[in-house]
């Protein structure tokens, strides 16, 4: 699996974003371009539209905690989601505990679990991959 995203944003709003994938031998493309009050979509050469403000699964924006859709850069889907604050905790970061809140995405993926120290910094990510075989853990 190799997976390289560019974005490039205006605010908490994506401006343009080109990717590409290969997924156990399968590649794919997309690009996505800001066009007036809307983007243009192509994967692999379909083309879609989507309006108003777009974000992706930029977990380092803490206004990703107030979406219903995120933009997937691997499929270049808009996924409807929810975001479900979870509660506050310790996750480990740098080998000392930090307080931080952990909010849920639930969507077309698997559901994610994101931390914000206090300060609105993204410190940690939990998800499992594999068809729940496994888990992804991410610690700043």
């Amino acid at each position: 699996y190799h997976h390289r995203a560019d974005e490039r944003w205006t605010g908490d709003c994506l401006s343009a974003l080109s990717s590409a994938t290969d997924d156990d031998g399968k590649p794919s493309t997309v690009r996505v371009e800001r066009d007036g009050d809307a983007y243009r979509i192509d994967r692999d050469g379909d083309a879609d539209r989507a309006s108003g403000c777009l974000m992706s699964y930029a977990y380092w924006n803490p206004a990703l905690r107030g979406q219903t859709r995120l933009l997937n850069p691997q499929t270049g889907k808009v996924d409807a989601v929810r975001v479900e604050r979870m509660g506050a905790g310790t996750i480990p970061v740098g080998g000392e505990p930090v307080a931080a809140t952990r909010y849920r995405i639930v969507g077309a993926q698997a559901p994610i679990d994101v931390w914000y120290s206090g300060a609105g910094e993204w410190i940690g990510l939990d998800s499992p991959v594999a068809e729940g075989k496994h888990r992804l853990s991410y610690r700043l």
